[in-house]
């Protein structure tokens, strides 16, 4: 099974940062015990065996991925009011993938490639 996060969209492999951003990933949970909230206001896709929820590990990890400049707001289909704010500090301190100029969304990078 998949376990995508809720609220953010991380790089594509290929896509700038992609690699740097998966490692983040791998850094925040890796050797950890965590949690997942998914209490069914994340969809769960049969066909992909997926479930989208927040990952806990004890922190969020997708505010700990915004927070760093991993990941973007998925502002269609973001629920967490704290990750707009850590967005705009990772911008506005030019962190992770915000160093860059011209970061593509990874929802207009998939539909590009």
């Amino acid at each position: 099974m998949i376990v995508r996060l809720a609220n953010v969209d991380a790089p594509e492999t290929d896509q700038p940062f992609g690699k740097r951003a998966g490692r983040a990933l791998h850094d925040l949970t890796y050797g950890k015990k965590v949690e997942i909230d998914y209490r069914g206001e994340y969809p769960y896709r049969e066909r992909e065996r997926e479930i989208i929820g927040v990952i806990h590990a004890p922190y969020d990890v997708a505010e700990e991925m915004v927070r760093e400049g991993m990941a973007w707001d998925y502002v269609r289909y973001d629920t967490d009011p704290a990750i707009p704010c850590l967005e705009q500090q990772a911008r506005a301190g030019h962190l992770g993938l915000w160093s860059q100029l011209g970061a593509i969304p990874p929802w207009e990078w998939r539909h590009a490639h």
